[in-house]
Protein backbone atom coordinates (compact mmCIF):
# COMPACT_ATOMS: atom_id res chain seq x y z
CA UNK A 1 0.00 0.00 0.00
CA UNK A 2 3.01 2.31 0.60
CA UNK A 3 4.58 1.93 -2.76
CA UNK A 4 1.40 2.85 -4.19
CA UNK A 5 1.11 5.68 -2.15
CA UNK A 6 4.45 6.71 -3.09
CA UNK A 7 4.69 5.44 -6.87
CA UNK A 8 1.18 7.87 -7.05
CA UNK A 9 2.88 10.85 -5.45
CA UNK A 10 6.10 10.54 -7.67
CA UNK A 11 3.96 10.13 -10.95
CA UNK A 12 1.82 13.74 -9.57
CA UNK A 13 5.48 15.49 -9.19
CA UNK A 14 6.86 14.70 -12.52
CA UNK A 15 3.04 15.26 -14.31
CA UNK A 16 3.32 18.84 -12.26
CA UNK A 17 6.98 19.53 -13.38
CA UNK A 18 6.57 18.73 -16.66
CA UNK A 19 3.28 21.09 -16.84
CA UNK A 20 4.82 23.81 -15.17
CA UNK A 21 7.97 23.87 -17.60
CA UNK A 22 5.42 23.53 -20.86
CA UNK A 23 3.25 26.23 -19.18
CA UNK A 24 5.96 28.80 -17.63
CA UNK A 25 5.52 28.11 -14.05
CA UNK A 26 4.06 30.71 -11.70
CA UNK A 27 2.74 33.86 -12.90
CA UNK A 28 4.25 37.46 -11.75
CA UNK A 29 1.75 40.28 -12.05
CA UNK A 30 2.61 43.86 -11.62
CA UNK A 31 -0.29 46.74 -11.65
CA UNK A 32 1.67 50.23 -11.94
CA UNK A 33 -0.54 53.24 -12.89
CA UNK A 34 -2.32 52.53 -16.06
CA UNK A 35 -0.76 49.51 -16.58
CA UNK A 36 -0.87 45.24 -16.01
CA UNK A 37 1.82 43.05 -16.64
CA UNK A 38 1.14 39.42 -15.91
CA UNK A 39 4.43 37.36 -16.79
CA UNK A 40 6.04 33.97 -16.16
CA UNK A 41 8.92 32.40 -17.85
CA UNK A 42 6.86 31.61 -21.30
CA UNK A 43 4.10 34.41 -21.14
CA UNK A 44 4.13 37.97 -21.18
CA UNK A 45 1.27 40.26 -21.19
CA UNK A 46 1.14 44.14 -21.15
CA UNK A 47 -2.08 45.53 -20.50
CA UNK A 48 -3.48 49.13 -21.15
CA UNK A 49 -5.86 50.08 -18.34
CA UNK A 50 -8.62 52.46 -17.90
CA UNK A 51 -9.98 54.02 -14.72
CA UNK A 52 -11.07 52.63 -12.09
CA UNK A 53 -14.64 50.85 -12.44
CA UNK A 54 -17.02 48.64 -10.41
CA UNK A 55 -19.61 46.45 -10.74
CA UNK A 56 -22.22 44.67 -9.13
CA UNK A 57 -25.40 42.63 -9.33
CA UNK A 58 -26.41 38.74 -8.22
CA UNK A 59 -23.73 36.16 -9.04
CA UNK A 60 -24.45 32.82 -10.60
CA UNK A 61 -21.80 30.85 -11.83
CA UNK A 62 -17.78 31.33 -11.81
CA UNK A 63 -15.12 29.06 -14.32
CA UNK A 64 -11.95 28.42 -13.78
CA UNK A 65 -9.77 29.36 -16.23
CA UNK A 66 -6.07 28.84 -17.06
CA UNK A 67 -4.41 31.73 -15.87
CA UNK A 68 -0.83 32.62 -17.35
CA UNK A 69 -1.49 30.66 -20.38
CA UNK A 70 -4.52 32.42 -21.01
CA UNK A 71 -3.49 36.20 -20.91
CA UNK A 72 -3.25 35.84 -17.14
CA UNK A 73 -7.39 35.40 -16.61
CA UNK A 74 -7.91 33.52 -13.82
CA UNK A 75 -11.83 33.03 -13.56
CA UNK A 76 -15.06 33.63 -15.62
CA UNK A 77 -17.47 35.39 -13.78
CA UNK A 78 -21.38 35.05 -14.83
CA UNK A 79 -23.80 36.97 -13.48
CA UNK A 80 -27.41 38.72 -13.82
CA UNK A 81 -27.61 42.69 -13.54
CA UNK A 82 -30.18 43.81 -11.41
CA UNK A 83 -33.08 44.36 -14.34
CA UNK A 84 -32.07 40.83 -15.11
CA UNK A 85 -32.39 39.51 -11.86
CA UNK A 86 -35.81 41.33 -11.53
CA UNK A 87 -37.05 39.87 -14.48
CA UNK A 88 -35.68 36.05 -13.17
CA UNK A 89 -38.14 37.21 -9.76
CA UNK A 90 -41.02 38.05 -11.92
CA UNK A 91 -41.28 35.26 -14.93
CA UNK A 92 -39.27 32.14 -13.51
CA UNK A 93 -39.92 29.80 -10.26
CA UNK A 94 -36.89 30.37 -7.69
CA UNK A 95 -35.23 26.94 -7.27
CA UNK A 96 -33.64 26.83 -11.17
CA UNK A 97 -32.81 28.69 -13.50
CA UNK A 98 -33.40 27.26 -17.01
CA UNK A 99 -30.55 27.71 -19.99
CA UNK A 100 -32.78 29.65 -21.75
CA UNK A 101 -32.87 32.46 -19.68
CA UNK A 102 -29.62 32.00 -18.26
CA UNK A 103 -28.57 32.07 -22.32
CA UNK A 104 -30.84 35.33 -22.84
CA UNK A 105 -30.11 37.64 -19.66
CA UNK A 106 -26.32 36.51 -18.33
CA UNK A 107 -23.80 38.71 -18.30
CA UNK A 108 -20.09 37.26 -18.81
CA UNK A 109 -16.27 39.08 -17.31
CA UNK A 110 -12.99 37.57 -17.43
CA UNK A 111 -11.15 38.37 -14.13
CA UNK A 112 -7.60 38.99 -14.23
CA UNK A 113 -6.44 39.69 -10.34
CA UNK A 114 -4.41 42.47 -10.35
CA UNK A 115 -3.49 42.40 -6.61
CA UNK A 116 -2.06 39.28 -4.26
CA UNK A 117 -5.01 39.92 -2.26
CA UNK A 118 -7.42 40.25 -5.40
CA UNK A 119 -6.05 36.40 -6.31
CA UNK A 120 -6.75 35.11 -2.98
CA UNK A 121 -10.48 36.28 -2.94
CA UNK A 122 -10.62 35.05 -6.71
CA UNK A 123 -9.26 31.21 -5.12
CA UNK A 124 -12.05 31.12 -2.46
CA UNK A 125 -14.93 31.53 -5.08
CA UNK A 126 -16.86 28.67 -6.48
CA UNK A 127 -20.30 29.02 -7.83
CA UNK A 128 -20.25 26.45 -10.35
CA UNK A 129 -24.13 25.44 -10.98
CA UNK A 130 -26.21 28.61 -12.15
CA UNK A 131 -29.07 26.27 -12.54
CA UNK A 132 -29.06 25.87 -8.45
CA UNK A 133 -30.76 29.28 -7.63
CA UNK A 134 -30.11 28.95 -3.69
CA UNK A 135 -26.69 29.42 -4.07
CA UNK A 136 -26.76 32.86 -5.84
CA UNK A 137 -25.36 35.55 -3.69
CA UNK A 138 -24.76 39.51 -4.58
CA UNK A 139 -21.76 40.94 -5.43
CA UNK A 140 -19.58 44.05 -6.21
CA UNK A 141 -16.64 43.98 -7.69
CA UNK A 142 -13.60 46.95 -8.02
CA UNK A 143 -11.07 47.02 -10.33
CA UNK A 144 -9.99 48.63 -14.24
CA UNK A 145 -10.87 47.72 -17.10
CA UNK A 146 -8.39 46.21 -19.91
CA UNK A 147 -8.73 48.63 -22.67
CA UNK A 148 -5.90 46.86 -24.90
CA UNK A 149 -2.92 45.03 -24.42
CA UNK A 150 0.37 47.13 -25.20
CA UNK A 151 2.43 44.15 -26.31
CA UNK A 152 1.58 39.82 -25.98
CA UNK A 153 4.57 37.55 -26.35
CA UNK A 154 4.66 33.87 -25.87
CA UNK A 155 8.69 32.42 -25.76
CA UNK A 156 9.45 36.11 -26.80
CA UNK A 157 7.58 36.09 -29.99
CA UNK A 158 4.80 38.48 -30.66
CA UNK A 159 0.94 37.60 -30.20
CA UNK A 160 -2.11 38.87 -30.73
CA UNK A 161 -5.45 38.85 -29.35
CA UNK A 162 -9.14 39.14 -30.26
CA UNK A 163 -10.09 42.67 -29.88
CA UNK A 164 -13.54 41.65 -28.70
CA UNK A 165 -10.97 41.02 -25.05
CA UNK A 166 -10.92 44.32 -24.71
CA UNK A 167 -14.95 46.03 -25.86
CA UNK A 168 -16.80 46.60 -23.21
CA UNK A 169 -15.09 45.70 -20.04
CA UNK A 170 -15.06 42.63 -20.87
CA UNK A 171 -11.95 41.71 -18.95
CA UNK A 172 -10.88 43.40 -15.80
CA UNK A 173 -7.92 43.68 -13.59
CA UNK A 174 -9.69 42.94 -10.24
CA UNK A 175 -8.17 44.49 -7.17
CA UNK A 176 -11.20 43.94 -4.69
CA UNK A 177 -14.54 41.68 -4.99
CA UNK A 178 -16.93 41.37 -1.89
CA UNK A 179 -19.49 38.17 -1.91
CA UNK A 180 -22.07 38.63 0.01
CA UNK A 181 -22.38 35.63 2.95
CA UNK A 182 -26.43 34.44 2.71
CA UNK A 183 -28.41 33.64 -0.62
CA UNK A 184 -30.68 36.05 -1.75
CA UNK A 185 -34.19 35.30 -0.24
CA UNK A 186 -35.97 35.38 -3.85
CA UNK A 187 -34.05 32.75 -5.29
CA UNK A 188 -34.58 30.07 -2.41
CA UNK A 189 -37.16 27.87 -3.48
CA UNK A 190 -39.77 28.31 -0.52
Amino acid sequence: MLTKIIGAVAISMIAYSAYTKMDGGPAKTSLSGSALVVENQRYKFDYALAGPSSLGGVLIATGRQRGVSQGGVEMALHYFDESSAAEFVRTQQPGHCSAEFYNAHALHKLLIPATPAAKESLAKLSFSDHADTSSWRRFTLNGRCISHANAMTIEGEPVTASTNLFENCTTIAVTGIDVQDKPIEAFIRN
